[in-house]
């Protein structure tokens, strides 16, 4: 059992106390380290609800919507919506963006080796977007030319 069904109760409390008309609630299936779940709200698009222990909180809003504005539907928006406690342990409590597609650990974990050409593609996106002159993401940034030198020996 996932640890979103331990907790099921506390994020419904949880969705109702922040979203004035939520529809539904479903355990993101497979996940161990902390509680999410796919939330529906009336005039809303699906999304994740997800608790994370303080001292394993994502990053910065201010950076994550710098990434996505970057990387666009490559990366999750994100949203802080407050702190929870859960089991008398304080969690962030996070909405974030759903992403078409499997998550590469899941491909891997369960060896679905006919799914590694879609996820190959997905990650060479990935790289063009950041690594690509004339792309969204190219600078002069410090990691720019660590990563080349990486790439260029690869």
């Amino acid at each position: 059992m996932g640890v979103g069904n331990q907790y099921f109760d506390v994020a419904a409390t949880y969705l109702k106390k922040v979203y004035e008309n939520p529809e539904s609630l479903t355990v993101r299936a497979g996940i161990q380290s902390c509680p999410m779940y796919i939330a529906v709200v009336r005039d809303k698009k699906p999304f994740l609800l997800q608790f994370r222990l303080r001292d394993r909180a994502l990053i910065e809003e201010e950076k994550q919507e710098v990434i996505h504005r970057v990387l666009g539907t490559l990366v999750p928006s994100m949203k802080l919506l407050g702190e929870c406690d859960i089991g008398g342990t304080p969690y962030l409590a996070y909405e974030q963006s759903i992403i078409p597609g499997e998550a590469f650990s899941n491909i891997w974990a369960y060896r679905e080796l006919s799914k590694l050409p879609r996820a190959a593609e997905g990650i060479a996106r990935l790289f063009a977007k950041c690594l690509i002159p004339g792309t969204s993401a190219r600078s002069d940034r410090q990691w720019y030319g660590k990563a080349m030198a990486v790439l260029e020996q690869a």
